[in-house]
């Protein structure tokens, strides 16, 4: 099992820095739950673990068994008009080729409200 972890520098696949506007998501089409919403993997992420032989389904696992009470109350607010502010829910694995993260967070889509879990190296997010 990977360890949580403490933030720290984020590199891409070519060991450069990577600013989130440059980073293209890719929808998940496996498991392991709805309760996770929309699930996005960076490239960066997805390229690091594509080095260690990890599946993204392996830590989103892990992401859902660890935070499922807080997850589920945001499956809650997402109901209410407008949307709420709330806190990301995040759970940062260390790896051997370094962090990586899971953050799980409200956000509106087209004027629905949704829930959305991202895979990311730290330095990616916003």
């Amino acid at each position: 099992m990977p360890n949580p972890a403490n933030k720290g520098v984020s590199l891409n696949t070519n060991n450069e820095a990577m600013p989130i506007d440059d980073v293209a998501v890719r929808v998940l089409t496996d498991e392991p739950s709805s309760s996770l919403g929309q699930t996005v993997v960076s490239p960066a992420a997805q390229a690091m673990l594509a080095r260690l032989n990890l599946q993204p389904s392996f830590l989103l696992g892990w992401h859902k068994m660890s935070e499922g009470d807080a997850i589920d109350l945001l499956g809650q607010k997402v109901l209410q008009q407008p949307l709420p502010e709330c806190c990301p829910i995040v759970t940062s694995y260390d790896t051997e080729l370094g962090p990586v993260e899971v953050v799980t967070e409200l956000f509106n889509d087209a004027g629905l409200n949704r829930i959305r879990t991202r895979m990311l190296l730290p330095g990616e997010r916003q």
